[in-house]
Parts: C-alpha cells; structure tokens; sequence
C-alpha cells in the first residue's frame, strides 16, 4: 500500500519499487485503502482521494470464511462511492478482467486496462486521473 501523497511524482517512485501479483485479500485492502484515506481527509479536508486498485481481478481471500468473495467485493466498492472516493482500477491480466471492470463501475470509478502495462504507463493514468478531478474541483470552486 502506497502512504497517501498528493505527489503523483512520489506515487511513482514508490510504484517502480513494488512488485505486482501475490495473493493479497482484496476487499481488505480496499478496506484498509478507504480507512487510511477517510483519516487522511480528517487531517486535510479540501484533498481530492483518490484510491488506485491494480488487480489482475483475480481474487482468492474473503473477508469473512466462507463468505462470498465477489459479494464482498461489489458491497466494498460501493462503500468506497458511498465516501466519496475516486477510484481508478488498473487492470493488469493479460485479457482484461470482467471482475475488475465490474468493481470499477460500482465504484462509479475509472477502469485501465493498457495493453502493455509499464509503470510509465500506470504513472500516466494516476496523473490523468488527478487531473481530471483537480480540474472538476476547481470549476466547482469556481461556481460558488
């Protein structure tokens, strides 16, 4: 998990150095995600969150034994609408991933899924993302 940063240039940094794939939970992850951030925002009110979840949609851990691993899944991301929170969902499978696009649209985020992912390409859509909604937050502001 990244430290929250407003620096994409930091995000970046910390994303050349960490390796993808491994058998993480993801809906506890996505948890301990929109937890960090909602302490974050208490700190900085006026920050614009942003959780970025790269998968291979493949998921393997629920939450609770025996529970349902999707149902988790979808009742997570829609949580993270509930805070308010951007998500952007990275897709890293080879083929894409209907689970990955799926959580995304609960999430009313964003779903990439590059052809080839470097981390040049990642790096790209973080930016992109913050600036999108850098750029809506401002017209907003401006609105008032």
């Amino acid at each position: 998990m990244l430290p929250f940063t407003s620096s994409v240039e930091s995000a970046k940094r910390y994303l050349e150095k960490v390796p993808f794939g491994g058998t993480t939970p993801m809906a506890s992850g996505i948890l301990t995600g929109v937890q960090t951030i909602l302490q974050e925002l208490k700190r900085e009110p006026s920050a614009v969150p942003i959780m970025i979840l790269v998968t291979d949609g493949t998921v393997n851990v629920p939450l609770n034994r025996g529970g349902s691993i999707e149902r988790e899944l979808l009742q997570v991301c829609k949580g993270v609408t509930d805070y308010r929170i951007n998500m952007l969902v990275v897709d890293i499978s080879r083929n894409g991933s209907e689970l990955a696009e799926k959580l995304a649209d609960v999430a009313c985020g964003k779903y990439y899924h590059p052809v080839l992912l470097s981390k040049e390409t990642l790096y790209s859509a973080i930016k992109g993302e913050r600036d999108d909604l850098t750029d809506i937050t401002s017209s907003a502001s401006n609105l008032r």
